[in-house]
């Protein structure tokens, strides 16, 4: 589905250089999130259950911060931190006993 607009945007917008390392990250974005992270949730459901294993999925713009300053230098704003300010709480009151 994407690959039209991937196709345009590697050819006219920002033409990228094709390096083992760009496969190499390429690859690791496809991989990691595709069996890694379905294969963690699945484990966490089984041992937590389907309503407390859910609000992991408010975590996705966390990581996404996190992985964009960790991997691709990133800078961390403001933002960020009120983003984070809002989940965390709301994450911890939905599964508190």
């Amino acid at each position: 589905m994407l690959l039209p607009f991937t196709a345009w945007e590697a050819l006219f917008w920002l033409p990228s250089e094709l390096s083992w390392r760009s496969v190499g990250l390429v690859l690791a974005a496809a991989l990691i999130p595709g069996a890694a992270a379905y294969a963690a949730y699945s484990f966490m459901q089984r041992a937590l259950g389907a309503a407390r294993v859910s609000m992991v999925l408010y975590l996705g713009p966390l990581y996404s911060a996190a992985v964009g300053w960790a991997v691709l230098g990133e800078s961390v704003h403001l933002f960020h931190a009120l983003g984070a300010a809002l989940i965390l709480p709301g994450i911890w009151l939905s599964t508190r006993r």
